[in-house]
């Protein structure tokens, strides 16, 4: 008998034809993909990654009443090792050498960094994390600034790799300065007496990843406001007669 190949329909036709019948005929998807995302708690390491795929297979066996045809499920099973690495978001915060100067030419601070009602209190901020200059636009961060009672005059977040922020306050000389991605500054000052005393600015800095929050890091900086007391060298003395 003549050697010949098996038809699709290998259980309905396989006990009718030769050992060529003894072949596989797999079943269902060739590959699929997908996504995954690491938990923000997962510690830094090496992630396994596997998949395990089955199919079927129909195979015929010669016995010694004919031929036997039936389903058999294979296996196969595929693991990859992925590195991760965590952010380690940072943020630093300071005021110190970023002073606006008032229009007459003096600095909108006292030499014992404390400030007076209506100066300009120049918050300078920058993040620090991982790989922050090669992943700009699809890491990028969020702010939630709590200063009360102190009020906020103007602010710049920079959401591109530099730049250039020309600010200008009323009452003060325009203050230039760069940033780069994530970074900025933000102006508050206390408005009236009754603000007078120490306070505490908190940043709270959220890192996402094109949508999933990927990490968090709160930072705080204290800014002294006092009540103006001027001490003069001399006083005049006026004398009624």
């Amino acid at each position: 008998m003549a050697t010949m190949s098996c038809p699709v329909n290998y259980r309905q036709y396989c006990s009718k034809w030769s050992p060529a019948c003894v072949k596989g005929g797999a079943k269902g998807l060739d590959n699929n993909s997908g996504t995954g995302v690491i938990d923000p708690g997962y510690l830094a390491g090496p992630v396994s990654l596997s998949k395990k795929a089955f199919a079927e297979q129909h195979v015929c066996h010669k016995t010694d009443s004919g031929w036997d045809c039936d389903w058999e499920t294979v296996s196969s099973s595929a693991t990859q090792s992925i590195p991760m690495r965590l952010p380690n978001l940072t943020v630093d915060m300071w005021t110190v050498g970023e002073e606006f100067t008032e229009d007459a030419g003096y600095p909108s601070r006292n030499l014992d960094e404390s400030y007076y009602v209506r100066d300009a209190i120049n918050v300078f901020h920058n993040p620090i994390y991982e790989f922050k200059n090669e992943r700009v636009g699809t890491i990028f961060i969020k702010y939630e600034k709590i200063h009360d009672p102190l009020t906020l005059e103007d602010e710049l977040f920079c959401d591109e790799s530099f730049c250039v922020n020309i600010m200008t306050i009323p009452g003060f000389k325009p203050w230039t300065q760069s940033f780069d991605y994530g970074g900025g500054n933000t102006v508050y000052n206390a408005t009236s007496l009754v603000d007078i005393g120490e306070h505490e600015i908190i940043y709270i800095a959220r890192l996402y990843n094109i949508a999933p929050q990927i990490d968090e890091f709160t930072q705080t900086i204290d800014e002294l406001v006092v009540e103006y007391f001027p001490i003069y060298d001399s006083y005049v003395l006026s004398c009624f007669i």
